[in-house]
């Protein structure tokens, strides 16, 4: 590989090894650390990052164009809640007899657009060109912070932590989303029997309320009967409708709430 000015990337498996061998080439650089990508800096000028093959290149195109339009609006941080409401549920679950979920449809790009982090164009590209995984998780990349080392004859002389200054448009995409389904939760005790992500669980009766309440917050959605819907001894099983047909499901009940809250923050990180 031709060694130029700039930034190579490769999408390997075996990425420790091929850091490893680099630092033993090369002894004196810097290796920066974050979810997806790790990339090491050498005092050539010369730059490898590096993602686990599993990460789709569109994550990063999404990314890019996400940061893309921060910087083009000359985008500057602002302070934002850290405790995010991904899900709650009722104490007691049991004896539903009816119910269905109305899924947000790009519940996170639809609220990035709303709060005019990112253009038409990037949205379209969010929405309509990549899988959800993919845009979940470059969204998840606004998120992550930078793990820096600096290494001097094979030696780490030091370690810090950079943080992402474009953390908070994450967070406030993704508290927005959560406040919208926590509101509905405790305004309706008797009809909202859960809510997931971007996902809510009632009783079809609340259909109308919902489907309007969505509407004057400018979010599509869709209407997935589920049926089947069970109790275990520490998750809920039932099949839910997509597209055209009905699909298992297996939701593990929380324990704890900061728990199953970094668990879902690492899911799209």
């Amino acid at each position: 590989m031709k060694k130029v000015k700039g930034t190579i990337q490769l999408f390997v498996n075996n990425v420790e090894e091929n850091i490893k061998e680099l630092i033993n080439e090369h002894k004196n650089l810097i290796l920066e650390s974050t979810t997806y990508t790790k990339k090491i800096k050498l005092i050539t000028g010369v730059n490898y990052l590096f993602a686990e093959s599993r990460i789709n290149k569109n994550t990063f195109i999404a990314h890019s164009k996400i940061k893309s339009d921060l910087i083009a609006q000359d985008f500057k941080p602002f302070e934002i809640k850290k405790n995010i409401n991904y899900f709650g549920f009722r104490n007691n679950l049991t004896g539903i007899k009816d119910m269905i979920c109305i899924d947000i449809n790009s519940a996170y790009p639809t609220e990035l657009k709303k709060q005019d982090f990112i253009g038409e164009s990037t949205f379209d590209y969010l929405t309509k060109k990549i899988e959800k995984i993919d845009r979940l998780q470059s969204l998840g990349m606004m998120a992550t912070n930078k793990n820096i080392i600096e290494v001097q004859n094979k030696k780490a002389i030091k370690m810090y932590n950079q943080e992402n200054k474009m953390s908070c448009v994450f967070f406030s995409v993704s508290h927005a989303v959560g406040e919208i389904l926590n509101f509905l939760f405790y305004a309706y005790p008797n009809y909202v029997y859960f809510y997931w992500v971007d996902g809510i669980f009632i009783d079809p009766v609340l259909i109308d309320t919902v489907c309007e309440y969505f509407e004057q917050n400018k979010f599509l959605f869709k209407l997935e009967p589920v049926q089947n819907f069970q109790i275990k001894k520490n998750y809920l099983v039932f099949d839910k409708w997509n597209k055209d047909k009905f699909e298992k499901k297996i939701l593990f009940l929380p324990k704890d709430k900061k728990k199953v809250s970094k668990e879902i923050y690492d899911f799209v990180n």
